[in-house]
């Protein structure tokens, strides 16, 4: 599991001025949560099957957490 990828998705569900940094410059939030790239990868794809299989958690926030996806 990915304790720094699970700890920004559960932070984007909580904190509205972090979602709008995630929208706006997410290299710059992958850097201060010192992501991994295989972390940061699987955000930039909005793998959400794969971010769950990382956090070893099918019930894992990234279920609801629709700031993952690309804001349309």
């Amino acid at each position: 599991m990915s304790d720094k990828l699970k700890s920004l998705i559960n932070d984007l569900g909580k904190n509205p001025g972090l979602q709008q940094a995630f929208k706006t410059d997410r290299d710059s939030i992958f850097d201060q949560y010192q992501l991994s790239e295989d972390d940061r990868e699987l955000l930039r794809q909005e793998d959400t099957e794969g971010i769950r299989r990382k956090l070893g958690d099918d019930e894992s926030p990234i279920s609801t957490n629709s700031i993952v996806h690309k804001a349309e």
